[in-house]
């Protein structure tokens, strides 16, 4: 058998480098290696040993098996040699092949699909391709042939922990990029903190506070049909406060269906609550839907909101209090002007009778 030596430094893929028959004897001074071969769904091998390719371990070797069959790795100062053992003294069939590791180049293939959003039975197909094919049943089956959908699920749930970018920041550019990318593109607008609007109004670029300012507006096609289809009944806007840890805001407008329940049909993120900004992101909304019938609008008691709606799909919107709004107002009211616990009780009564 021919001798071949190779160099190798820290950032070469330490492969069968160097192959010598009969073995050579390795010093005890370098660092050995051994990668047994996957030849059967039973792998046991002593703990000393150190195993990158065996981290899914499949359960023990039978005691009457004992192939022989590895490789020796040995590396001092940059240089990688090996001594294989190429012969099994058992039959190698492909019903063993299914328990061997994918090659690095499938593996990350297979991300590469998930990352692009591609279906898991859509990548297992890509990954066997032509097998059970009638032209290709003669072919020797490859790990490869063997995926299944639970190992792509796997590869899943390793990038969802995984290849998140850490800054918050960096991730919702992603995914907004992502979205962008869709055939419908749900993104109303985009303002990041330290940067210019990318998508949508650029109102917020002439704010004092434009810097730290921050909006993030998305509609589905669903909710932008469902806007169109019912807001000449009713638009009813939420802002919800201390969602996340920045304590950003949820803007969120709501619309009675069909079926007299309330649908969200647009959300908005953002960090201010002003009049210059909800201005902005209402326009938004006006850009993607120019006609919108409104005649009627719901907010808290707050009328910042009201007139800044009313400024961008107005004027003389109809402007009515949430039943919440309207007894928290009425309670506040009744504290400040009956000073009388009685008349206050006689005035709370939720109907005629209770009332006299």
């Amino acid at each position: 058998m021919q001798n071949t030596m190779f160099e190798s430094s820290n950032d070469v893929d330490r492969q069968a480098v160097c192959i010598l028959d009969p073995p050579i004897t390795i010093p005890a001074s370098l660092t050995m290696t051994t990668f047994a071969a996957l030849h059967t769904k039973n792998i046991n091998i002593p703990k000393e040993i150190v195993l990158e390719v065996l981290q899914n371990k499949k359960g023990v070797i039978p005691a009457s098996l004992n192939c022989p069959v590895k490789i020796n790795v040995c590396e001092e100062k940059g240089l990688v040699s090996a001594t294989y053992y190429p012969i099994h003294n058992h039959h190698t069939g492909f019903h063993n092949t299914k328990y061997q590791r994918f090659k690095d180049s499938t593996r990350n293939l297979i991300k590469s699909y998930l990352l692009l959003s591609f279906p898991i039975v859509q990548i297992q197909n890509l990954i066997r391709g032509n097998v059970g094919f009638r032209g290709h049943r003669s072919f020797v089956p490859s790990k490869e042939a063997f995926i299944s959908r639970r190992s792509i699920r796997t590869y899943y749930r390793r990038l969802q922990n995984s290849v998140r970018p850490e800054n918050d920041a960096l991730s919702v550019m992603c995914n907004v990029e992502r979205l962008k990318a869709e055939e419908y593109n749900p993104i109303l607008l985009f303002k990041p903190q330290n940067s210019k609007t990318l998508y949508g109004p650029p109102g917020l670029d002439a704010l004092l506070n434009s810097d730290k300012s921050f909006a993030l507006g998305i509609q589905t096609e669903t909710q932008k049909e469902m806007l169109i289809k019912h807001s000449y009944k009713i638009i009813c806007i939420d802002s919800t406060h201390g969602t996340n840890r920045y304590g950003f805001y949820l803007l969120s407008i709501h619309i009675q269906d069909e079926y007299g329940q309330g649908y969200p049909v647009a959300h908005f993120i953002c960090n201010y609550l002003i009049y210059a900004t909800l201005v902005t992101l209402f326009n938004s909304l006006k850009c993607r839907i120019s006609n919108l019938e409104v005649h009627n609008v719901m907010t808290d008691d707050d009328n910042v909101c009201y007139t800044a709606f009313n400024s961008v799909f107005g004027p003389n919107l109809n402007h009515l209090l949430g039943k919440w709004h309207v007894f928290r107002a009425w309670n506040r009211q009744l504290a400040c002007k009956v000073h009388s616990n009685d008349l206050r009780n006689i005035l709370r009564k939720k109907t005629e009778e209770n009332f006299k």
